[in-house]
């Protein structure tokens, strides 16, 4: 097996220049290369290539969108803000640990979502996710007074940002959802779409949702009206308790497709992946290999040898 560390240097937790000695020590005796981002061309289309991930859920969107649904499989060393994929699949944030899943753990296949011509893994959606995720990617930015702040509350970082919007008073997205030939309009404060139980942390709008399913869970949020109706929302969410609200309608869907009534962004992994008025968003069951460790027992998983035959 040959490696590629794609490696975000701006990454909450991620030492670029400490690197290089600990992956010679992890790796010793294996073929790899270290790329501070992707490069231009680059090719992952061989099955004996594991393309890692060293940074949080954006670096690891790169790299799934560099991939896509290649030959290549991939590894995570979480070294981000919130590290949702790599919480989702019990990956150790030891960087040790994280290394040893990356050389002999099983591969277990992963459904990625699209939106577009991009794809996330994680979760996604427009209006307050879409806003909180670009308020903390402002405060990540390297000349930013908050980054250092940012580093040190990690996960959490997401949950204040959604305390500060919570005090703005956005305009509502009027929009046009249509899903298996049925339409509805609604005014939305929030649509999210999950691929994994928790989004952001510690946010958990879709507590049922899972990447090996074949399926995204949906939750639309109307506009409540009140801040402190969408502070409740948010408290639910963050408890993981969404509970059943008249302004939060769900759904399960294998394609849907959004017209908003403004340009308005679409945010996936963290990234705003897209900015328009209209989004169709698809799922592609199994569509990526990832290294777990081998306490995860599910049917999808796979060892390195069957891949190989």
């Amino acid at each position: 097996m040959r490696y590629h560390f794609v490696v975000n240097p701006r990454a909450g937790r991620v030492r670029y220049e400490k690197l290089s000695s600990g992956i010679a020590r992890e790796f010793r005796g294996c073929e790899y290369r270290i790329t501070a981002g992707l490069p231009l061309g680059a090719d992952f289309r061989d099955p004996e290539t594991m393309v890692v991930a060293v940074g949080g859920d954006g670096t690891v969107n790169r790299v799934v969108n560099a991939v896509g649904e290649g030959a290549a499989s991939i590894g995570l060393v979480p070294g981000g803000t919130a590290n949702d994929l790599a919480r989702a699949l019990e990956i150790p944030t030891r960087f040790a640990s994280a290394c040893a899943v990356v050389r002999s753990g099983p591969l277990t296949e992963v459904d990625l979502a699209r939106v577009g011509n991009r794809y996330f893994v994680t979760g996604g959606g427009l209006g307050l996710g879409a806003r909180i995720a670009e308020r903390v990617n402002a405060a990540k930015a390297p000349r930013s007074l908050l980054s250092g702040l940012i580093r040190l509350c990690g996960p959490w970082a997401y949950s204040l940002a959604a305390l500060a919007e919570l005090t703005a008073s956005p305009e509502p997205i009027r929009a046009r959802i249509t899903t298996r030939g049925h339409t509805r309009e609604a005014n939305l404060a929030a649509l999210l779409v999950s691929n994994q139980p928790r989004l952001g942390g510690r946010f958990s709008p879709c507590p049922s949702a899972s990447n090996q399913d074949g399926i995204l869970d949906v939750c639309a949020i109307e506009d409540p009206g009140s801040r402190a109706r969408m502070a409740r929302i948010c408290w639910g969410f963050l408890c993981g308790r969404p509970g059943v609200r008249p302004e939060i309608h769900r759904d399960r869907i294998r394609e849907m497709r959004v017209v908003t009534s403004r340009d308005t962004p679409f945010f996936g992994d963290g990234e705003v992946l897209a900015c328009g008025r209209e989004f169709v968003v698809s799922v592609r069951p199994a569509a990526i290999r990832i290294a777990v460790p081998p306490k995860r027992r599910t049917p999808c998983l796979v060892t390195r040898e069957a891949n190989r035959g």
